[in-house]
């Protein structure tokens, strides 16, 4: 019987991984735990990555999440002939020429700046929307009642050739309750 039950279960599992593939962009549920912790997502990505210019959604947070830090350790130099902009954002919209972002952006005149163009790893003490200045607005982004976060690379000029960089992205969910 035991047996039997462990199949059944392992069927639907996977018949619900199946069905959850098929949603695009992904329908990505807040990544919240039940006990008092920091968590966080670390994303690799690659100058030719499907889909990096035109954004990726890499998780969701909950609202009201203190976003601790913001890191970035380029491991390859990105080489595009003209910008090489990255950004994370809550929404699909950045980075474009200004290289705007929630998180992280472009603008090279900013603190929020993860410059992928030098390997080197960078810890963005001050970017964007540390604390809660994204996630306690009113109105979410996410469908699943979050906050989306979505990474885009933006280049122009000489196309890319070259470029592979690691972000982690730190919160901690409102957990006060």
């Amino acid at each position: 019987m035991r047996k039997y039950l462990l199949g059944s279960v392992a069927g639907l599992v996977a018949m619900s991984s199946l069905a959850y593939a098929l949603v695009v962009p992904p329908n990505v549920a807040v990544r919240r735990v039940p006990w008092q912790t920091t968590t966080h997502y670390r994303f690799t990505f690659n100058y030719n990555d499907a889909n990096i210019t035109n954004g990726i959604k890499i998780g969701a947070v909950p609202a009201n999440s203190f976003v601790e830090s913001v890191k970035c350790h380029v491991i390859t130099a990105f080489n595009a002939g003209g910008n090489n902009f990255l950004s994370m954002a809550t929404t699909n919209v950045a980075p474009n020429v200004n290289g705007v972002g929630d998180w992280v952006n472009g603008v090279a005149a900013t603190t929020a700046r993860c410059d992928i163009t030098s390997a080197t790893y960078q810890s963005l003490t001050t970017a964007n929307g540390l604390g809660m200045a994204v996630t306690s607005a009113t109105t979410t982004t996410g469908t699943s009642g979050g906050w989306d976060v979505w990474v885009k690379y933006y280049q122009s000029g000489t196309a890319a050739t070259a470029g592979k960089a690691v972000v982690v992205f730190t919160y901690v969910a409102d957990d006060d309750q």
